[in-house]
């Protein structure tokens, strides 16, 4: 299910100093900084406890211990090796088309939480995917609000660039689609060369 190549490697292969039920201590080259690998998974590769995989819930830059969300079912000790890698890519546990099962990557990573983040980032790709593939009408007659989601933003940009327009040198005004009806259009002035376009109102 992991995919490698997707996984970006926060620390290579290091050699633990040791580990409780619920921590390992890592390598004293590790991170002197508090809370660094939080969230990032621990995958013992080689020595006691070898293939097991936690999420790091916290971790202490000055003891180097990491704390796991799910106790061990073999607590590491100097003999084992460890890599770090990074959690961001949204796809490397299978997340392809925003469906995904708690139970699969709580039984991978050893953690609800981090299960449920993943999931919340299925939900927002399919966010993304709706913004790409889903088709919107452009605003109809109004006053634009001056507060609005970015979607109602783009139609608005795009209803502007796209539609018939006129400017008699007094009014401005943005027609809807077929160039009849005027659904905004605002004021035109000059002065001494500056010319002044007022804020778009409601047509007609």
């Amino acid at each position: 299910m992991r995919e490698a190549s997707d996984v970006a490697i926060v620390r290579s292969e290091e050699l633990a100093q040791g580990g409780t039920a619920s921590t390992i201590i890592l390598n004293a080259a590790a991170s002197a900084i508090d809370k660094f690998y939080n969230t990032l998974i621990l995958i013992i590769v080689d020595g006691i406890g070898a293939g097991q995989a936690r999420t790091i819930t916290t971790y202490n830059g000055t003891t180097k211990i990491a704390t796991i969300g799910v106790g061990w079912a073999v607590v590491p000790d100097s003999t084992s090796k460890y890599v770090i890698r990074g959690s961001a890519c949204v796809h490397v546990y299978g997340i392809n088309d925003g469906v995904i099962k708690n139970s699969t990557l709580n039984a991978d990573v050893g953690s609800t939480e981090y299960a449920q983040n993943k999931i919340a980032l299925a939900s927002k790709k399919g966010t993304v995917s709706a913004l790409v593939s889903d088709t919107y009408p452009e605003p109809g007659q109004g006053k634009p609000p001056s507060t609005v989601s970015i979607i109602t933003m783009l139609r608005h940009i795009f209803k502007t660039w796209r539609n018939k327009k006129t400017n008699d040198g007094t009014t401005r005004k943005l027609f809807a689609d077929g160039g009849v009806t005027v659904d905004q259009k605002s004021s035109v002035s000059e002065d001494q060369g500056t010319v002044t376009t007022g804020e778009m109102e409601s047509g007609p």
